[in-house]
């Protein structure tokens, strides 16, 4: 187990791990922009445009806390807060 766990704390899971995530973002970024664009060139009204992104935006952050909050109730909040304490120590 402690191999385990050093192997899975290490400094290159770590930049491996924030390849992947930078990718995943960057990706989206850059359908997000292609589609803005695309949206400007079929006329789209850039309020409607705005306004579905927000919309859009809001429901991800809603499901995203009520899946959170089933999270820390499956995990238990005594486990969560350790395991945040302890990535937090690794982070500093």
């Amino acid at each position: 187990m402690k191999n385990y766990l050093s192997i899975a704390n290490s400094t290159l899971m770590f930049i491996a791990c924030g390849i992947v995530i930078i990718y995943v973002l960057g990706q989206s970024l850059f359908f997000m922009r292609r589609a803005w664009k695309r949206g400007k060139e079929i006329g789209m009204d850039t309020n409607v445009m705005k306004k579905t992104v927000s919309t859009r935006d809001t429901s991800h952050k809603e499901v995203f806390l009520r899946h959170f909050k089933e999270f820390v109730m499956m995990v238990g909040y005594d486990e969560f807060v350790v395991s945040i304490k302890l990535l937090w120590r690794k982070l500093q």
